[in-house]
């Protein structure tokens, strides 16, 4: 794995100015969250840097890589191609930075639609990457306090808040987004009614 110095360096130059500076503010805020949960800082924060990696292709590029390394692509993913840049980018990271931690490759992995059952690593990757200090949208405020207190919780309303903005727009819900809001939705349920 390289250094911190050169892991930026070479994500620098792969990447645009815009989505390289998201990448350092979520880098930033998964090691800010990471602390707060008690979640390993360096690993948070290597997972939040590299967490787009993926966005390096171009347009067209997305499914003709994820063909080249044998991923299924489903019929949301073909209309939104770009919903493949998590799951591009997590083999991207292991084949290009050489990192190997299965912990950091699958917070990269899940952090545009996330999962049911996510581990602490991979709720900070995916709260960060959606309240990061450059994120503007109707609600942000609620999910960043949300994510200090409780990550399930910034997570359920994370997801709605996006389901709402697909659903305004006409356009495609992804599957897994839909069950990581209901796993979370379902889990804050449980806890209620104990």
């Amino acid at each position: 794995m390289l250094d911190e110095a050169n892991l930026k360096k070479r994500l620098s130059e792969i990447l645009s100015d815009e989505r390289f500076k998201h990448s350092l503010n979520v880098e930033k805020t998964a090691g800010e969250l990471a602390l707060h949960h008690a979640v390993p800082e360096n690993k948070a924060m290597t997972a939040g840097l590299l967490h787009d990696v993926g966005r390096s292709l171009e347009k067209d590029g997305y499914i003709k890589k994820a063909l080249e390394f044998g991923m299924r692509i489903d019929e949301v993913e073909r209309f939104e191609p770009k919903l493949l840049h998590s799951r591009l980018g997590a083999v991207m990271v292991r084949e290009v930075f050489k990192i190997t931690d299965e912990e950091i490759l699958k917070s990269i992995e899940n952090h545009t639609t996330g999962k049911e059952g996510m581990c602490a690593l991979e709720k900070v990757i995916y709260l960060a990457d959606h309240i990061e200090a450059d994120r503007v949208y109707s609600g942000v405020e609620e999910v960043r306090s949300l994510a200090y207190i409780n990550m399930d919780l910034a997570i359920v309303k994370s997801t709605t808040l996006m389901i709402q903005k697909l659903m305004k727009k006409d356009l495609p819900v992804h599957e897994r987004m839909l069950k990581t809001r209901n796993f979370y939705l379902l889990k804050q349920n449980d806890k209620k009614n104990k």
